[in-house]
């Protein structure tokens, strides 16, 4: 099976565009400025993180977007819960073709699929919100059309770093999206998680 078949699912183009719109949203926050306002380190980190995604969206080039979900994600746990229960069968030396697969995977998308969303305007919001030991930051972006839509970036800690762990565009949560995706991919084969590692890695 191909990677194109990964993503022919309703489930599939969701989990995409989801991705997608959120990696618009971050870097055209870059053109508007918010209040001043007390330090708030989770909402620095996305204004950092928001530079890289423009650099690598301007240069429509998958590999610079590929290093800036390594940078700033957290992969591994992404790559955990995408799996979901078919992680215990991935064996420890697939896991980091796996990692670097589902990474491909994610940026190959986000630079096809970010072409379709024409940002004017976004806004990163203060101030961050504490839900457990994760933080959830706001932004709000407006369309060339005039739409407006929230969207919410969930951020952990990874050995003392901030890392995106998930990203709510429209109502939808990519990271459950993308674990749909992938558990049904991996059924279709029969439960051979080797079968999805390859798809991610063509």
């Amino acid at each position: 099976m191909r990677l194109s078949v990964i993503s022919s699912s309703s489930s599939g183009t969701r989990a995409c565009a989801t991705w997608a719109a959120a990696i618009l949203l971050v870097a055209s926050s870059l053109f508007v400025s918010a209040a001043p306002a007390r330090a708030d380190a989770p909402v620095t980190f996305m204004k950092r993180v928001a530079k890289e995604l423009l650099a690598a969206h301007r240069a429509n080039s998958q590999t610079k977007m590929a290093r800036v979900i390594r940078r700033n994600a957290d992969v591994v746990a992404i790559g955990r819960f995408s799996l979901g229960t078919y992680y215990a069968r991935l064996e420890r030396n697939r896991r980091s073709s796996y990692f670097n697969g589902m990474t491909k995977f994610m940026a190959r998308y986000l630079i096809d699929q970010s072409k379709t969303y024409r940002v004017a305007r976004a806004e990163v919001l203060r101030p961050s919100v504490k839900r457990g030991r994760d933080f959830v930051v706001n932004s709000r972006v407006t369309l060339v059309g005039g739409g407006t839509y929230t969207v919410q970036w969930l951020i952990g800690k990874r050995g003392g770093k901030f890392r995106i762990r998930d990203a709510n565009v429209l109502g939808y949560w990519a990271l459950p999206l993308q674990r749909n995706l992938f558990r049904d991919y991996v059924r279709k084969a029969n439960g051979d998680v080797n079968a999805l590692v390859l798809a991610l890695n063509q």
